[in-house]
């Protein structure tokens, strides 16, 4: 349960008629604001993270994916660019070899 700040102000109060202004300030001064509930533990810290890197994860995975079928994608194009200037190159050969022949 969350102590309200009146309730902490109370607190500082009675603790600086028993203890001293000093020894008050700093305990308050060690307290969370709003209780303990609102403090992350370390094990909650643990499992958001593990949690995003699994989200991470998977966004890259899908990235990768992408990627590859682009990779794949260029691949085809440079395999029918190479097709079509050995074809060029066939056909300007023949087309060379037979004004050749002809003259």
């Amino acid at each position: 349960m969350a102590i309200s700040e009146s309730e902490r102000l109370d607190m500082h109060l009675k603790l600086k008629d028993v203890l001293g202004e000093q020894v008050a300030n700093t305990m308050i001064n060690h307290l969370p604001p709003s209780g303990w509930s609102d403090v992350a533990r370390k094990s909650d810290m643990d499992q958001r993270f593990a949690a995003l890197d699994r989200r991470l994860d998977e966004r890259f995975g899908l990235i990768d994916q992408r990627f590859e079928m682009i990779d794949q994608r260029f691949r085809g194009i440079t395999a029918a660019l190479w097709a079509m200037a050995g074809l060029y190159t066939t056909t300007t050969i023949g087309l060379y070899t037979l004004i050749a022949t002809k003259l």
